[in-house]
């Protein structure tokens, strides 16, 4: 498995955090399309402001073909979205990429 992680700087963690659950809405369809994309994890700093994004793939070479729909993504939010978006994320800090080499989850 392959892991695809984009950091954001935010300026207002309160307002990302309750804004996750509508950019997820209007990711899923775009993102559930990709090729071998295996979901996705958001995960919230709000001391530091920082917001991690990661996506997984079966694959690296679908990992990078996903690379132009990530970049566009935002372009396809609604109108109203993508402004709250461009208001709460001073922007995107750097896009890293892993190989995924093991994960465990409790069952408990």
């Amino acid at each position: 498995m392959f892991a695809r992680m984009a950091t954001f700087s935010v300026t207002d963690p309160d307002r990302a955090a309750g804004m996750s659950e509508r950019i997820r809405e209007a990711a899923l369809p775009v993102t559930e399309r990709l090729q071998g994309w295996q979901g996705a994890t958001q995960m919230l700093d709000r001391e530091s402001g920082k917001l991690a994004v990661i996506h997984f793939f079966d694959t690296a070479e679908n990992m990078e073909a996903a690379e132009p729909t990530f970049e566009s993504m935002p372009q396809q939010f609604p109108e109203d979205l993508r402004q709250q978006v461009q208001e709460v994320a001073a922007g995107r800090q750097s896009i890293e990429k892993y190989e995924v080499l093991g994960e465990h989850r409790s069952s408990g």
